[in-house]
């Protein structure tokens, strides 16, 4: 039996086979449901490029592969182990699209185009366009100025972006337009330390067949902001040393950067650790080839096995945890 019906879903399922049957996957104090990770996301400054190289350098381009790829910043081995850096990855973004104030008919055809929520989720996937367009209303009327002041612009760049976005065979994977200025939020992706406390539970609410929903606390702790800031300050360094750009912070006060830090760690996107992987029982639910400890048979798929976060989206890793596991049956099956 393989279990596969996603990261929070198969845990539920888990636990509901545990309150029935209380002595399994490590008992109610063991650890099934805990070490829930998401990811930190989000903005505390700006990046002005100074270095034009570095500049087109960060824009999508086409490998060798013919696929669009994109390169981040991310610090070294050693730069990670000198500052206690948790892992995580820059990159540069577009202005806040949902602010008119930016003055760009391309950013806000695109604003309207997302707001739009049947048109939005074709264009891009839910959680994305929440984060972009933000909650209603919708000042539409200041945006629609912005893209008749901007006419000419808009015109040109609508039918190249939705033909790369939605109809070309190899399809832009995302959003980015570069200006004159430079001058980009720069994006933070980190990695979410594990915590015992930040878990799913059983909630007394039932679903429609009669089975009881997960109750969520998705925690995030001051070492997850903290690194965050650290990282920032090492990527500033760098930045400055060797003249490629600045960082102009949102916030003049360390802490104060790591209190917005906070303030924007809701990515529970990427459901991780709550079926934890190790390498003994009591310790984990599952073992290093994906076999719940205790009951043979049984095998779990899914970004829940992770013992940790990392800084990147997980979804490459279970699928290949996948193919590993065919893998490991088929050769079990022929070996009878």
């Amino acid at each position: 039996m393989v279990l596969a019906a996603g990261g929070n879903a198969s845990t539920r399922l888990l636990l509901l086979e545990q309150e029935r049957n209380p002595g399994l996957f490590g008992g109610a104090g063991g650890p099934l449901g805990r070490f829930y990770m998401g990811h930190l996301s989000g903005q505390i400054a700006d990046l002005v490029l100074e270095d034009r190289r570095l500049h087109d350098a960060l824009d999508y381009h086409v490998d060798a592969h013919g696929s669009y790829v994109r390169r981040r910043l991310v610090p070294s081995d050693a730069t990670q182990e000198a500052e206690r850096l948790a892992n995580v990855a820059f990159w540069p973004v577009v202005p806040p699209i949902a602010n008119a104030a930016h003055r760009s008919g391309p950013l806000s055809a695109v604003f309207l185009a997302l707001s739009l929520a049947p048109l939005g989720r074709r264009l891009i996937a839910e959680p994305v366009r929440l984060k972009h367009v933000g909650p209603p209303p919708y000042r539409r009327a200041a945006h629609l100025g912005n893209v008749l002041r901007d006419l000419p612009r808009t015109l040109g760049f609508a039918p190249a972006f939705l033909w790369r976005n939605q109809v070309a065979r190899m399809r832009l994977p995302g959003f980015f337009l570069t200006n004159s200025a430079r001058r980009y939020g720069l994006e933070y992706h980190s990695e979410q330390l594990p915590d015992p406390e930040s878990r799913l539970t059983l909630a007394e609410a039932r679903d429609g067949l009669g089975q009881r929903r997960l109750r969520i606390d998705l925690r995030f702790g001051e070492a997850d902001a903290t690194s965050v800031v650290r990282a920032h300050a090492a990527l500033e360094a760098w930045l400055v040393r060797n003249r490629l750009a600045r960082l102009d912070y949102y916030a003049a006060d360390p802490g104060a950067r790591a209190a917005a830090v906070l303030a924007n760690a809701r990515d529970g996107a990427h459901q991780v650790g709550t079926i934890r992987m190790a390498t003994e029982p009591g310790q984990g639910v599952v073992d290093g080839r994906c076999r719940v400890f205790g009951t043979p048979g049984l095998h779990v798929v899914s970004t829940a096995v992770l013992p940790t976060s990392g800084q990147a989206n997980p979804t490459l890793t279970a699928v290949q945890l996948g193919l590993r596991l065919a893998d490991d049956l088929a050769a079990g099956h022929a070996q009878g």
